[in-house]
């Protein structure tokens, strides 16, 4: 949601940030339905959307007929963001197309897929603009990814909306590897190159909660929303990391540690989601301003390392 708000607001559609809040009021699912069966608009804003529907469907096409780059440099015309504006925004542009060329010059037996995720690394480990320096008396709170809080720490953190399922719903999608060429998921679910992608999938997105959880010196806040229902305290069936850590620490109770399942009732309109917060877990306290973060941690890290090993 957080990317197609941005692209809302971006010249593929130019929707002011209240016009953005007001799709997904409509629409508890997220903005993409909203988007795909919206309810009643101003012309402007559903003939804005109808033709960013319109963009993304022809885009599924082109994806597949032009080249990583071609296509970069396609989206950016189709979509309006090539438009001419600011000389730094059209400096950023240039670059990004650069990148995009030199990549398949490099890599030509690549696809789209690859190139994006060879971006988000470079966006990653752009260090200078990564986040900005920060005293310990400037009175700022720092929002960021966990990508990009990796390397450093704080004395409070909270981890929010922490709904990172355990087994990712697999991509089935066609890619190119190396050493086995094309691959077709969906005709061999049990190739290698398929199994070893989805392996390398899952330990990075358990490696990527471990950095979560030990961003925080003293006190850590993970927050979430699940519909799932506790059960004598515990969740039936782990389908989160959330879930999964909640289990352990109601199994295993550590101190400094506090499980708050969620409150009875709540009004206002947003009681529908307030009644599905499925609890915080909140660990270390003025009582263990270390102990717990490290102990819960270090069995994180226990078994991370486990199943690294077992694979």
């Amino acid at each position: 949601d957080l990317a197609l708000a941005r692209v809302l607001a971006s010249p593929a559609a130019g929707l002011s940030q209240a016009q953005v809040a007001g799709l997904r009021r409509e629409d508890q699912r997220g903005l993409w339905p909203a988007i795909l069966a919206p309810a009643a608009l101003a012309p402007d804003t559903a003939h804005r959307l109808a033709r960013l529907v319109a963009f993304w469907n022809e885009a599924q096409l082109q994806r597949w007929r032009l080249p990583p780059a071609a296509f970069a440099g396609w989206a950016l015309r189709q979509s309006g963001l090539g438009r001419p504006g600011t000389a730094t925004g059209q400096r950023a542009l240039q670059k990004l197309l650069a990148v995009a060329h030199a990549f398949a010059g490099q890599h030509p037996d690549q696809g789209l897929r690859e190139l994006v995720a060879y971006l988000l690394r470079l966006a990653a480990n752009d260090q200078p603009a990564k986040v900005p320096e920060l005293s310990g008396r400037a009175g700022a709170v720092p929002v960021m990814t966990v990508h990009a809080s990796k390397g450093l720490e704080f004395p409070v953190v909270i981890a929010a909306d922490c709904r990172q399922v355990l087994n990712p719903r697999r991509d089935l999608q066609p890619f190119h590897d190396l050493q086995a060429g094309l691959v077709l998921p969906r005709d061999d679910e049990d190739d290698p190159a398929f199994v070893e992608r989805v392996r390398r999938a899952r330990n990075e997105a358990r490696c990527l909660w471990y950095v979560t959880l030990t961003r925080a010196r003293r006190r850590l806040i993970i927050t979430t929303t699940n519909p799932a229902a506790l059960a004598e305290g515990r969740y039936p069936r782990e389908t989160t990391f959330f879930e999964e850590l909640w289990n352990r620490l109601a199994d295993n109770p550590v101190e400094g540690v506090v499980l708050e399942p969620p409150a009875a009732g709540s009004a206002g309109p947003l009681a529908a989601a307030d009644a599905q917060l499925s609890g915080a877990a909140i660990a270390s306290g003025p009582r263990a301003p270390d102990s717990a973060v490290r102990v819960a941690a270090q069995a994180l890290r226990d078994r991370l390392r486990a199943r690294l090993q077992k694979n």
